[in-house]
């Protein structure tokens, strides 16, 4: 009996003695309050829209491949996101990366078939392949619904001018001048050279004239130089292909065509000047 007593009052004591800690330490705490670190807060997950504005702004900043990779989140959140896919496609295009664009404007296309700048970005990229058919395909499903698209129509005409139909391939041209939304020294640029072709010289003369006072094309440059080689103006020519190139390529490029017109002795003289403008390297002209 006497030990329960003894037990009982033990217990008692630690009681007592843990109230009056928990109480000092209340005491305590409350003349001491200590501050506690707040919770860790979860990083807020960006939204789709969110995501996009931040990789159009890369891609405007010129940060290509970091706007690549936001394009490419957003496809994980969004995966049928067509404009995602073709702003990948674009930049790659711009860099040259000419299979990859196609590939990325493929999966765009796949998704909406019936978008047309999509659809005719991507006959651009099989026209630059060499893949005509791919391309006059592109844009004849543009042209089926939307007879009016001057791309498609200038696209059309490209292809056509590749399989030496001139005189078909100048009346989408023709066409394609008249559309609201035609680039037009890109379509008289393309109509000239398609001219030229076709014998047409002085027509085609005019073309690619007007065009470039509208826009320095590179192709533009190109054919007219063309053009002039053919009616014997070697010299202007030259001129005209110094807007784009350097010298020993200007000559290079005139004895190219002179090669092609069988003006053997010409081209010789094209070739040994493109050699003397530069010896150490060019050897293309040799």
């Amino acid at each position: 009996m006497q030990n329960k007593i003894l037990n009982l009052t033990g217990i008692m004591l630690v009681v007592a003695v843990a109230a009056a800690i928990t109480s000092g330490c209340a005491t305590t705490a409350a003349s001491n309050p200590t501050v506690e670190p707040p919770p860790k807060q979860q990083p807020v997950e960006k939204s789709v829209i969110e995501m996009t504005h931040e990789a159009d702004a890369s891609w405007q900043d010129g940060k290509l491949d970091r706007a690549i990779y936001l394009y490419l989140l957003v496809l994980e959140k969004s995966p049928k996101d067509e404009t995602a896919f073709a702003k990948i496609g674009a930049i790659e295009e711009g860099r040259g990366n000419l299979e990859r664009a196609r590939k990325a404007f493929e999966m765009a296309h796949a998704i909406q078939p019936e978008e047309p700048r999509i659809a005719e970005r991507l006959g651009r990229l099989y026209l630059r392949n060499g893949n005509s058919d791919a391309a006059a395909e592109m844009f004849a499903h543009v042209l089926s619904t939307n007879s009016g698209r001057a791309r498609s129509l200038d696209g059309m005409g490209e292809v056509l001018r590749i399989r030496k139909n001139y005189a078909e391939s100048i009346e989408y041209f023709d066409r394609a001048l008249v559309a609201e939304d035609a680039d037009l020294a890109e379509v008289l640029t393309h109509r000239g050279y398609s001219k030229m072709l076709a014998g047409s010289l002085n027509s085609a003369m005019s073309d690619l004239r007007v065009a470039l006072r509208a826009k320095s094309i590179p192709d533009g440059w190109l054919h007219l130089a063309e053009l002039q080689t053919r009616q014997g103006d070697n010299a202007s020519a030259l001129k005209s292909l110094l807007n784009i190139m350097d010298v020993p390529h200007a000559y290079n490029q005139i004895g190219t065509v002179l090669l092609n017109m069988r003006n053997y002795r010409e081209a010789i003289e094209c070739f040994s000047q493109a050699i003397t403008a530069n010896p150490t390297w060019y050897q293309e002209a040799h």
